[in-house]
């Protein structure tokens, strides 16, 4: 990133890519991508044995952020090729946005939509700072139907300012506006307690099963203040909170604490994901909570310093994940992509090229193709320091 002029393709990309039926990457950068400098999203195509990049996309101008800016969270699509995403800025009140991106016939040009500008309602009572999208069939790895209502979260905002759980509805027939309802109010049972009967402030997105419940996490508050994996289960006109687990459990919170990674679901139901220094998988069913590894805890180990990001699963059960700190090589020790199958092993340490050449602390999940091969970014290194999109080969 940061090949050409004012960084016009982007830089310093973070959050979770896209891969299209036709094979090409989209992700989303923090910085750069147009006058602004306030990030977008970008389009990787491949081309033989390497990839190009297609192009950039700013949601900013030198006027402003009016479709937000600063996206952090990685974007989704519709079966008609548009693309959804969250900004943590930009919008009517720099609260951040949901917005969308739809192609021209040739997907050569881009224009942008508003669909949400959050702190739009009294006292931000909408939520403020989004977190990543979701949809029915997004765990299947089906596309987004363009019909059914899109769900996330805030980090802050509601009505104890502890962050909300959202539903943005489509337009009726005949009409353009999409409405955003608040379906959790973080913080909220009783806000005179310390939230411990709640969470607060959720820094990741939401996942949906089957059967329409959402879960999650958030990284404040809960009952030993570590944070809670939570669920959302539709009613008729409202949905219920059900706390499943409060991490800081067991002693000396060897179970986790402060989880800002999205859940991965498997096929029995179980939740995975890392929580502080700990990777986990929780079942729900038996409410049992399980450590599968433990980081070192010093970002100067080999194994790296946990996780923010989500756990990638292959087909035989083996999960993948990445650390922003560790693996020996400096400066700062800049990261590791890794495996858990079932015990861990180093995939790469970053910086192992002059001048951090192959990328510098690793900003996003690692998405695993059809040839078994893991593709993320990193947020600085690379050839021009302003991070890049890697390719780890089995």
């Amino acid at each position: 990133f940061c090949g050409v002029a004012n960084c016009a393709n982007g830089e310093s990309p973070e959050g979770a890519l896209l891969r299209d039926p036709e094979g090409n990457i989209f992700g989303t950068v923090a910085g750069g991508a147009g006058l602004a400098g306030a990030g977008g999203v970008f389009e990787l195509s491949p081309n033989g044995d390497s990839w190009s990049e297609t192009q950039a996309i700013a949601l900013c101008t030198a006027d402003g952020c009016p479709f937000g800016g600063s996206p952090e969270s990685g974007v989704i699509m519709d079966a008609q090729g548009d693309l959804y995403g969250t900004a943590t800025a930009g919008g009517n009140d720099n609260a951040g946005t949901v917005f969308e991106l739809i192609p021209n016939s040739s997907r050569t040009k881009w224009k942008a939509k508003l669909l949400h500008s959050f702190c739009s309602a009294a006292g931000c009572a909408d939520g403020w700072v989004p977190n990543a999208l979701t949809y029915a069939g997004q765990s299947s790895g089906a596309l987004y139907d363009g019909a059914s209502p899109l769900y996330g979260t805030t980090f802050a905002g509601g009505s104890a300012n502890g962050g909300v759980a959202f539903a943005l509805i489509p337009p009726q027939p005949g009409k353009t506006k999409w409405k955003q309802k608040v379906i959790h109010n973080f913080c909220s049972p009783n806000s005179t307690d310390n939230c411990t009967s709640d969470g607060a402030t959720p820094q990741a997105g939401m996942t949906m099963d089957g059967s329409g419940n959402l879960y999650g996490t958030a990284q404040g508050a809960g009952l030993n203040h570590g944070g809670i994996i939570f669920e959302l289960v539709p009613k008729a006109n409202s949905w219920k909170e059900k706390i499943l687990y409060n991490f800081c459990s067991q002693p000396s919170c060897a179970d986790g604490g402060g989880p800002i990674a999205p859940l991965l679901m498997d096929a029995d139901g179980n939740l995975l994901g890392v929580a502080g220094l700990v990777v986990f998988k929780f079942s729900p069913r038996k409410a049992k909570m399980t450590a599968l590894y433990t980081f070192c805890g010093d970002g100067t180990c080999d194994d790296g310093e946990g996780s923010t990001f989500s756990l990638t699963m292959d087909p035989s059960g083996n999960l993948f994940g990445t650390s922003w700190f560790g693996g020996g090589h400096t400066p700062q020790d800049a990261g590791v992509a890794w495996a858990l199958d079932p015990g861990f092993q180093d995939l790469y340490k970053f910086c192992q090229i002059t001048s951090c050449k192959d990328g510098w602390n690793p900003s996003s999940p690692l998405l695993l193709d059809g040839t078994g091969n893991l593709i993320g970014t990193t947020w600085q290194g690379g050839a021009h320091g302003a991070g890049n999109v890697y390719e780890l080969t089995p």
